[in-house]
């Protein structure tokens, strides 16, 4: 769902943005208060930790830098995934018409394996990066023992100095390390910005300078100046169109209510609560490919409403049938049944074989790919 993923970016974007300024607001004011403190004792162990925590932020970043267009194709395979999952779910009906359940699954499992195989890299990374930051955070720890260790033992400066010297040596290391220790959430930042980006400029380049005014109206959140004048016809039309989508709506009730009856009174005069499978045969001769018995169909919800009863006729080779009825009558559910996919119900269908049967659903459908891979499909 392209909205509920820009919603997620922008929530993640403003979190992400607040909690990673404060952080690093906290680290400078930390990091001015307990320098100033390590300089006083002992000026000489700040220099060190200034190129040390500066030749560590240098090697993470060509450690981790591929993180970053890791994550932002992590982000585009994962919505590729989706977006197929979610085109499957609602084209299932065309699919199955068509008979392309295999080519569609063969690119959803093409798509899960980019999305895995660029997640396995992005752990890989991951890991070599923490790895660095570990023997980076411990091998700096006996660096000052042997800095101050000197200078305590010839009595420049006394215990309780030593550790005020340790305490301020941990945490201006741990302020001057904010780049290094936050870099896995900068790499996904980054790339969820660069996102948000691409989508801005394209809105950007599309919104005229007169559609970017907005202003405050009492009655609404927000209201454009060049539409504030057509706001009461607005009203007035969404009102009619109210009114005549609530009259229509209680006809339609009315008319499926009706026609449940009838529904309803055909299953209790029918064949019971017990239902069969209706039989699909591919074995029908070349001269007549499409032949019906004692066709009856039902609904495959738990409403199981009979659409279709003892239906049987004979199409021939060269001959032409047209459905003609009003909505909701069936003929749909007809093409359904003769293409397998309802079969509650009793009788036989004997047609020819799938190869030589093709059905066009309703809603028009193409698969991802070439204009060759339409043709094929």
């Amino acid at each position: 769902n392209p909205d509920q993923r820009i919603t997620e970016d922008a929530k993640s974007f403003t979190s992400t943005s607040v909690s990673l300024a404060l952080n690093l607001l906290r680290c400078v004011i930390d990091l001015g208060s307990f320098s100033f403190i390590l300089i006083s004792i002992y000026p000489r162990l700040f220099g060190t930790l200034i190129i040390y925590a500066s030749a560590g932020t240098i090697v993470s970043y060509f450690v981790g830098r591929r993180l970053i267009q890791l994550n932002f194709t992590q982000l585009q395979r994962e919505a590729d995934l989706r977006f197929a999952l979610v085109r499957v779910r609602e084209c299932a009906e065309s699919i199955a018409f068509y008979r392309g359940e295999r080519r569609e699954k063969l690119v959803v499992e093409s798509r899960l394996f980019h999305a895995l195989e660029n997640y396995a890299q992005l752990l890989i990374w991951t890991f070599k990066l923490d790895v660095f930051t570990t023997y980076y955070e411990y091998l700096i720890q006996i660096l000052p023992i042997f800095l101050v260790a000197p200078v305590y033992f010839s009595g420049v400066i006394k215990l309780g100095a030593l550790n005020q010297a340790w305490s301020a040596f941990n945490h201006v290391l741990d302020d001057l390390s904010w780049i290094l220790r936050e870099f896995d959430t900068l790499s996904e930042f980054s790339a969820g910005v660069d996102r948000l980006g691409e989508f801005v400029e394209f809105l950007e380049a599309r919104i005229k300078p007169s559609d970017r005014i907005f202003l405050i109206d009492p009655n609404h959140a927000f209201s454009h100046p060049h539409h504030h004048h057509q706001h009461h016809r607005r009203r007035e039309l969404q009102n009619m169109e109210q009114f005549d989508h609530d009259r229509t709506g209680d006809e339609d009730e009315d008319g499926d209510e009706e026609q449940d009856r009838r529904g309803l009174s055909a299953l209790n005069s029918g064949v019971g609560e017990e239902f069969g499978k209706i039989a699909l045969i591919e074995d029908a001769p070349e001269d007549t490919p499409l032949v019906l018995e004692q066709m009856t169909l039902f609904t495959p919800d738990d409403a199981a409403r009979m659409l279709i009863r003892d239906l049987s006729f004979t199409l021939r080779r060269q001959e032409r049938l047209m459905l003609v009825g009003e909505s909701g009558r069936g003929k749909s559910s007809l093409l359904r049944a003769l293409a397998g996919l309802w079969d509650r119900g009793d009788g036989v269908i004997h047609v020819s074989p799938g190869s030589k049967a093709m059905f066009l659903p309703q809603k028009p459908f193409c698969t991802i790919g070439s204009l060759t891979d339409q043709l094929l499909y």
